[in-house]
């Protein structure tokens, strides 16, 4: 939310990683990571699953 904004202190769009500090774009981050999630092996044995069942 935009509380968190004046509580750390950042901008609207930007994502602070609180474990290496690492200022990135919130869109920018939020791509990669669905990336990252739709590339990972759960979710493709999941979508194989799915397709064999329907």
């Amino acid at each position: 939310t935009l509380w968190g904004n004046k509580k750390h202190h950042t901008k609207h769009n930007e994502y602070i990683c609180y474990n290496c500090g690492t200022k990135i774009d919130r869109d920018e981050n939020a791509s990669i990571n669905l990336y990252q999630y739709l590339e990972s092996n759960w979710y493709k044995e999941k979508s194989r699953a799915e397709k064999q069942t329907a």
